[in-house]
């Protein structure tokens, strides 16, 4: 880990207090903390998890509008942080890909900074967003978006990424049975079988 000599600017040097925070407790038995206070323990810092994933997300955007990536001789912004950090591959394609729609979808964002949703509830929504048809409505997309920030409270990814599928009809029917019927057209001119439905 690079020590952080310099603390001007304000995200700098809370991540640096919050990590001294964490260092002072790390050694604090837990013996005296009861059922209930365990558990609210446990949500606050899965709620933690997910704003600081937002919070990193955020940086390694502001990392490559610096062109760090590139001015390392990095092929990619994944690439690099895999180098970077000592992460895997696919682990640092992984939080490039939340980044990217991080950066599209500001209402997943907010609800990752507030510790509503955490990463991997993050990467099934956006790909849900991204599926959606381009030519639809942008307050259709927004509803889509506020609707599975909603259902990510109550649903793990594997429950998110089945609501996802069927996401347009949630948001617009009509839009479903339009995209519906063009995708049913051009099954049936790819396979020249009988129409759909």
């Amino acid at each position: 880990m690079t020590a952080m000599a310099h603390h001007d600017h304000p995200v700098t040097r809370d991540v640096v207090e919050v990590r001294q925070k964490l260092a002072d407790i790390a050694e604090v038995p837990l013996w005296s903390m009861g059922a209930e206070q365990a558990t609210s323990t446990l949500e606050e810092i899965l709620a933690v998890e997910a704003q600081l994933a937002e919070l990193k997300t955020r940086t390694l955007t502001q990392v490559d509008a610096l062109d760090v990536p590139k001015q390392s001789g990095a092929t990619s912004t994944g690439n690099w942080l895999a180098v970077h950090t000592n992460l895997t591959r696919t682990s640092a394609f992984r939080t490039v890909r939340v980044a990217a729609g991080l950066e599209r979808y500001d209402q997943v964002r907010e609800a990752m900074a507030q510790g509503r949703v955490h990463a991997e509830q993050v990467e099934v929504i956006v790909r849900a967003l991204d599926d959606l048809p381009e030519d639809l409505d942008p307050k259709w997309v927004e509803e889509a978006e506020e609707h599975l920030i909603t259902e990510a409270s109550r649903f793990d990814a594997v429950g998110l990424k089945k609501l996802g599928r069927r996401l347009l009809e949630v948001v617009d029917q009509d839009a479903a049975d339009a995209h519906e019927a063009k995708h049913c057209w051009r099954k049936k001119n790819a396979t020249r079988r009988r129409p759909c439905g």
